[in-house]
């Protein structure tokens, strides 16, 4: 079994992100999303590969393609930081397919995102805001009139599946990267269901053995 504890891996969050996509659905993950708001060209490096890692053991993805969050698709776009992550990325890690931008958080064209902790978070909250948004829109509109009540009351059950995919209560959290052990984490406005369901998730990845496979995964391709 490999160590975690052999390397200077740092800590990234990871999390899901509802997809477009009709075949591919809920298995888009994001890191890092809040755990490391500055970091070096390695620490991204590593938060690919372990993205690229859980993606392989957890979700099953044989070959994950992996993309760096900025602000266009192009090679040669970006920040002095990204466009310096670029490269390395390119050389270190399997799958790496290049740029995307936030629209790519849920098209669905990427397994994994890799984003810094700061602009990851943003990404995270700004996703999570636009939700919030549409469904009380959309809520204000089937409540407008009589009309649209009863359109409401013909999509209910529709409506409710929208709503129970935007919500990260059935997941109950993110799991913490580069650890030796479980952690998962809950959004700061966490509801009992999601404590619930965080509490069994972090359970059941105890018992698959999330950190020895993912570790094992990762072998011979960590800096």
């Amino acid at each position: 079994m490999m160590d975690f504890s052999n390397y200077n891996i740092g800590l990234g969050i990871t999390g899901s992100f509802c997809t477009f996509a009709k075949a591919r659905k809920e298995i888009q993950r994001l890191c890092d999303m809040g755990a490391n708001p500055d970091v070096e060209v390695d620490d991204m490096v590593r938060f690919a590969q372990m993205g690229s890692a859980y993606a392989r053991v957890v979700l099953g993805i044989e070959h994950p393609r992996v993309g760096l969050l900025g602000n266009g698709t192009e090679d040669e776009k970006g920040s002095i930081f990204t466009k310096a992550c670029f490269p390395a990325m390119k050389a270190a890690v399997p799958g790496f397919v290049g740029n995307c931008e936030g629209t790519d958080l849920t098209s669905g064209n990427f397994d994994v995102v890799v984003a810094d902790g700061m602009s990851g978070n943003i990404a995270l909250k700004a996703t999570e805001g636009a939700a919030k948004f549409l469904l009380q829109e959309l809520k204000g509109a089937f409540m407008a009139s009589l009309g649209t009540k009863i359109a409401a009351l013909l999509i209910k059950k529709q409506m409710r599946e929208i709503k129970a995919k935007l919500s990260g209560d059935a997941k109950g959290g993110a799991i913490l990267l580069g650890l030796r052990g479980v952690v998962l984490i809950g959004h700061g406005a966490t509801s009992v269901e999601a404590v619930k369901n965080g509490t069994l998730a972090a359970a059941e990845a105890v018992r698959a053995g999330l950190v020895e496979n993912v570790a094992n995964s990762m072998d011979g391709i960590v800096l």
